[in-house]
């Protein structure tokens, strides 16, 4: 039998998404409901179920007073006992009773207890308690269980209040309800001290304060019992009193049970969830139920939804990590979140900071260094960065690597944790001092014939970024002749070829196949390389570069190893969707038949794969419907995504640029960021806010987050709003200012000389440009649209070329040159109808300022 069977309880289920809602439904952030947490909340922190233990605790007391010579059986040992001991045991409360007849005294009770729950490790589920206490989302937690795990997950959150922890029934009387500090009342006492109340006489009811204070939280906030069997007098007897009484538990009393036999086998708890304002919901277990209820929460300003902190105690969380992803291997939000802080770049270079030894590990002590400096050191480093204090963890670190004599006792550490400083500085876009401490670590590793090839890779990568694609190349070449099986160089050189290919005749479209294909060749796997996207990425990019390539290789370089290797591999998703986007566009096959291919490997995926693999579906679905301009699937997409998904930065941006290119408001379209914002708050949602607040001229919201971006994202906004408002003198000021700054890249060329032409700086413009202008076709612009205003000639040469070989904007810019408007025109307005943000990107670009489109 089922509860929806029974007549009573069918229409008292309700579903575990309802009552999230109501949890969230709060007005001034204050907590609509306490939560009553039992044993069943501590199993996966590595507590034994009430079960366990009363399975063990009957088989001990059975062979102590059966004479050996008749086999156990629950049956046979509940009458023996019972025989034996009379009115001392209770079949119906077998945990209280058997708890007595095996530990006579408190102490020894005390004792068992601590040495229960001495080698626990907090599970998930307290971590995302944590999360929802801070928010305010649950206020005061009543435990029946006599460990620490709240106590410990509420400190090891670094909760800005510290809770009020109440053990005792003479302290809790003077906890005032409304308190803003979390609450924790162990109904039945902490195991520190010898009253905790087991047996059956001391679970008969709670102390007289005890028990008020309880009448007194029911009184004001509706509960929620996760964990509890509901099998001990003292709790029920409140719950039985008050549960039709007036004014108590108003937003109603939530019973979680993971299956029905919870219900269906206990007649006392079937009576109290047969009343008015009580209610069943179904959930997994404690774990996921937190983990659920946390994702689904709207993101706050100040509030991390991470279930793992980075902080000094505990500085990676390997163990707890791991564990939570082998107790949870089906869970999406319980393997998103562990995979996401194990990607970080912090949580790896912390890793590697932690000593090897397991014991060390375990104390999390840096015994295995010898120097104390050492030690010291890193102390001072995982300090700062317990508290996210990444700059002041720079400047430690810049104090002190230096100290070659001292570094050379632990290389490998040095390494590690220059490391360590590349990635926060690349966090800040600092690439002068990348470049600093690269070249540190270079002189330091050849002073110890070291033979590290990653401080090559992070110059090369730090070149690109700053786009000076010629020195990444240079560098390249020279590495490769030193590291000949480095894939990375491979898929680097393909990189800056991609780059400089327009510009240069000897690099070929199959000079930079080769490169990714060498690159597969030297790491042919799917989850750790990345040339495989990369690779279709570029033949996919336009009809001649597939050309080069090909059906066959398409078929079997790039997608016959993911289905050899691994087909829910998130690249695999893209590549394949990409794929089909590029035949619908180049016409390479019947557009209905293409179509339905998508719709049929979406549908199909949905329902297999984890978390990851149905997120980049879900993604790269909805980007291809937008491209397609497919309305229908869109919408229909957007409905079946599940709810935690829907909080997802790429989810919110989609559906704003969705709107924005297929019902053309820009409005609108800012309404779902704002709303987006108020879920999530990842800088790419406020990035796009940004960029569309300023297209529709609310530059006071623009310039109130400036300071909310990187150095490089926060100056084009704030030069953006100069032109906006036409401050052309502050803009030049500014401008001029950065470049000299700078390392003078291509994209420092580009922006300076863009700026200049906004100011009607012509002269400086061609000055600058002089050298530099055929490195890019963007400069080569620049430059001739500066001689036309200087009135100089027009290489006419140099711009049709561009012209023949570019699409969109730079090829309508080419015909504006050639004196062709109506041609310009034409080409914006494919453009435009393509990407209707394009309408508001070209509004300032000198070379269409008298278009009238």
């Amino acid at each position: 039998m089922t509860l929806e069977n029974d007549p009573v309880f069918k229409y008292k289920i309700k579903k575990q998404q309802d009552l999230f809602n109501y949890i969230k439904n709060r007005i001034d952030k204050i907590s609509n409901y306490s939560l009553l947490l039992g044993a069943g909340a501590s199993v996966t922190s590595g507590i034994k179920t009430g079960e366990d233990l009363v399975n063990s605790w009957r088989q001990d007391i059975f062979n102590q007073i059966s004479d050996g010579d008749t086999d156990y059986s629950t049956e046979i040992a509940r009458a023996k006992i019972k025989e034996t001991y009379g009115r001392d045991y209770d079949e119906t409360r077998e945990y209280s009773s058997l708890f007595k007849l095996k530990y006579d005294l408190p102490a020894q009770r005390r004792n068992f207890v601590e040495k229960e729950i001495k080698n626990t490790t907090l599970s998930i589920g307290y971590r995302y308690l944590a999360n929802l206490v801070e928010a305010n989302y649950f206020n005061t937690i009543f435990t029946t269980n006599f460990d620490q795990l709240i106590e410990q997950s509420l400190l090891e959150a670094n909760l800005k209040i510290n809770a009020i922890v109440c053990s005792h029934d003479a302290s809790v009387s003077s906890i005032p309800v409304v308190s803003n500090r979390p609450k924790i009342i162990k109904l039945h006492g902490d195991f520190l001290f010898d009253d905790i109340k087991a047996t059956l006489s001391e679970t008969a009811r709670l102390e007289k304060n005890m028990e008020d204070k309880f009448e007194e939280f029911i009184k004001n906030f509706g509960l929620i019992v996760i964990g509890y069997s509901g099998r001990d007098d003292s709790i029920m007897n409140i719950l039985e009193k008050f549960v039709n009484k007036e004014g108590y538990l108003d937003s109603g009393l939530y019973w979680c049970i993971r299956n029905d036999d919870e219900v269906l086998k206990n007649d006392r708890l079937r009576r109290l969830l047969s009343k008015d304002k009580v209610f069943i919901v179904r959930i997994s277990g404690f774990d996921e139920f937190m983990a659920e209820l946390n994702d689904s929460i709207p993101t706050e300003e100040g509030y991390d939804k991470k279930p793992y902190k980075i902080k000094k105690d505990k500085i990676t969380y390997s163990a707890e990590i791991n564990r939570a992803k082998e107790l949870f291997p089906r869970h999406t939000i319980i393997q998103r979140d562990c995979e996401d802080l194990e990607k970080s770049d912090i949580f790896k270079a912390l890793k590697n900071l932690t000593p090897l030894d397991k014991k060390q590990k375990e104390e999390n002590t840096y015994n295995s260094i010898k120097d104390p400096k050492i030690r010291e050191i890193l102390a001072e480093i995982t300090d700062c960065l317990s508290v996210s204090n990444e700059n002041k963890a720079i400047d430690i670190i810049s104090k002190y690597e230096k100290l070659t004599d001292l570094w050379l006792q632990e290389p490998p550490l040095f390494n590690q944790i220059i490391r360590l400083k590349i990635q926060l500085l690349k966090q800040q876009c600092r690439y002068k001092e990348i470049f600093d401490a690269l070249q540190l670590i270079s002189d330091f590793n050849k002073s110890i014939s070291s033979d590290e090839v990653w401080p090559i890779i992070q110059r090369i990568e730090t070149f690109l970024k700053t786009n000076q694609f010629e020195q990444s190349l240079q560098l390249i070449s020279t590495a490769l002749a030193t590291y000949p099986n480095s894939y990375r160089l491979y898929i680097l050189s393909a990189n800056c070829k991609e780059k400089l290919i327009q510009d240069s005749p000897t690099i070929t479209v199959e000079s930079i196949i080769d490169d990714y294909k060498h690159a597969i060749l030297l790491n042919p796997s799917v989850k750790h390389n990345s040339a495989y996207l990369e690779l279709a990425d570029f033949v996919l990019s336009s009809k001649s570069n597939f050309g080069y390539f090909g059906e066959e290789s398409f078929k079997s370089i790039l997608l016959d190893p993911f289905e050899q290797q691994n087909i829910f591999d998130v690249d695999y998703v893209k590549i394949f969707i990409n794929k089909i986007l590029f035949d619908i566009k180049q016409n390479n096959s019947s557009e209905e038949q293409k179509i339905n291919t998508l719709k049929e490997f979406y549908k199909t995926g949905i329902t297999k794969g984890g978390y990851r693999y149905k997120s980049a579906l879900f993604h790269n679905y909805l980007k291809a419907c937008r491209k397609l301009k497919d309305s229908n699937n869109f919408t229909e997409c957007t409905q079946t995504i599940p709810d935690y998904l829907k909080s997802s930065a790429w989810f919110i941006i989609e559906t704003a640029k969705f709107v924005l290119e297929t019902e053309k408001s820009l409005d609108e379209a800012i309404k779902i960021l704002e709303e987006g914002l108020k879920i999530n708050t990842s800088n790419s949602i406020l990035e796009l806010l940004c960029e569309y607040q300023l297209y529709s001229g609310n530059f006071q919201f623009v310039e109130k987050n400036l300071n909310k971006f990187s150095s490089e994202k926060r100056f084009d906004f704030e030069t953006d709003l100069l032109i906006h408002t036409k401050k052309f003198d502050e803009l030049y000021l500014v401008s001029k200012k950065k470049f000299e700054e700078s390392f003078h890249s291509i994209s420092d060329y580009m922006k300076y000389s863009y700026h200049l032409l906004i100011c009607g700086k012509y002269a400086e413009c061609l000055a600058l440009l002089e050298q530099e202008n055929s490195k890019s076709d963007i400069l080569t612009i620049n430059y001739e649209l500066a001689r036309q205003k200087s009135n100089r000639a027009l290489r006419k040469e140099k711009i049709e070329l561009i012209y023949k070989r570019q699409n969109s904007t730079l090829k309508a810019a080419a015909a504006m040159l050639l004196n062709n408007p109506e041609e310009a025109k034409k080409i914006l307005k494919e453009e435009i109808d393509d990407d209707y943000l394009t309408k508001y990107v070209i509004q300032n670009f000198p070379i269409f300022q008298d278009l009238e489109l």
